[in-house]
């Protein structure tokens, strides 16, 4: 439980860099689709898209379809 913070950390540090100190959202809407976007493209990287579509020919798109509900 010690080092959980550090993970959170971690995270916060990532998206300081990215928005600054003064934040970049004014409301609710945009920050959580920010966010998705960012968590989404972060998993890719990652390269996770392949877990969620187990013997599908692109895992990825299944990823991002699956986070922005578009298919």
């Amino acid at each position: 439980m010690k080092y959980l913070n550090n993970i959170l950390e971690g995270d916060h540090g990532r998206l300081k860099r990215i928005f600054g100190s003064k934040g970049a959202f004014k409301n609710r809407t945009s920050a959580y689709r920010a966010l998705k976007g960012m968590e989404a493209m972060h998993s890719l990287r990652k390269g996770q898209g392949a877990m969620f579509a187990y013997g599908q020919p692109n895992p990825d798109a299944v990823i991002v379809n699956r986070v922005f509900e578009t298919a």
